[in-house]
C-alpha cells in the first residue's frame, strides 16, 4: 500500500511543532491513539502511521528517509525539536531498554566477574571484565559516549 501524500495529510491534520500535538482539522480533536507501547498511531484511509513520522511529514513536507528518533527517549513527545532522523542502529542505541537481572546497561556477569559489553554495527564488543558492576558500567559509559555520541542514551543524562 502506497503512503499518502503530504497534501492528503495537510488537508486532514494540523500539527503544532512546539508541543508535538497533532489534531484533526475538522473536529479539532487529538488525532490517533496510544498503541500500548507509548507511541501514538494515526489511521488515514485504513492505514496506521506513527505520529512522530506524521509530525515529520507535516513539518518538513516529506516523509523521513530513515527512522525517527526521540532525542529525550519519550515516544509521546513529538515536538519537532525532539525528533531527528536516525539509522536503525542509532535509534536502538537511544532506546530505554531495561537492564537484565538488575545489572546496569552494558554489564553482564561471567564466572563471578562483571563483563562490560557494547554493540557497535550489530557486533558485540567486549570491553573487559571488572571486579564490580560499577566499574564495568563505567567502562560501558565511556565507550557508549565515544561510539554513539549524541545518540547514546546517556547523553541525555540517564
Amino acid at each position: 500500500m502506497k503512503k499518502q501524500s503530504y497534501e492528503a495529510f495537510k488537508a486532514l491534520l494540523t500539527y503544532d511543532p512546539l508541543t508535538g500535538i497533532i489534531k484533526w482539522t475538522k473536529s479539532g480533536k487529538l488525532a490517533g491513539w496510544d498503541n500500548g507501547n507509548g507511541y501514538r498511531r494515526i489511521t488515514i484511509n485504513g492505514r496506521p502511521y506513527y505520529a512522530h513520522r506524521v509530525a515529520w511529514l507535516l513539518h518538513y513536507g516529506e516523509w523521513p528517509a530513515q527512522f525517527i528518533d526521540h532525542r529525550d527517549g519519550n515516544p509521546i513527545n513529538n515536538a519537532i525539536a525532539n525528533l531527528r532522523e536516525a539509522t536503525a542502529s542509532q535509534n536502538n542505541t537511544n532506546s530505554n531498554r531495561a537492564s537484565r537481572g538488575g545489572l546496569p546497561r552494558g554489564v553482564n556477569i561471567s564466572r563471578g566477574r562483571f563483563r562490560a559489553i557494547i554493540t557497535q554495527d550489530r557486533k558485540r564488543r567486549n570491553l573487559g571484565t571488572f571486579p564490580t558492576a560499577a566499574l564495568a558500567h563505567a567502562a560501558y559509559l565511556v565507550a557508549a559516549q565515544e561510539i554513539h555520541g549524541d545518540f547514546s542514551v546517556f547523553s541525555r543524562g540517564q
